[in-house]
């Protein structure tokens, strides 16, 4: 038998491949799935605020005949918004 041209030397435990389930995991369940309860909060909290944005749309309409306008405030807004939750590193921003 050749010796082996790995520079690492062979190891005593199995390699474990990213896609093998460990006891521990399955203990507690996938980490990666969120709860039942979880997704039907997020699914109430979504239908609430489309729902919420739309009629506030509505009636900025009414008030302001210029969409544009409209749509640029709201972006303005998410822009701001979405800059102060990265400066306090509540939310992952990609730099520009």
């Amino acid at each position: 038998a050749s010796p082996s041209m790995s520079s690492t030397p062979p190891s005593d435990e199995e390699p474990q491949s990213p896609n093998r389930k460990t006891s521990q995991s399955k203990a507690r369940g996938n980490p990666d799935r969120p709860s039942p309860q979880r997704v039907l909060m997020l699914v109430i909290l979504y239908a609430t605020c489309s729902s919420t944005l739309s009629i506030t749309n509505k009636w900025a309409i009414l008030a302001l005949p210029f969409p544009g306008v409209v749509t640029a405030c709201q972006f303005i807004a998410t822009a701001g918004f979405v800059f102060i939750l990265g400066k306090f590193k509540i939310l992952d921003v990609e730099p520009p």
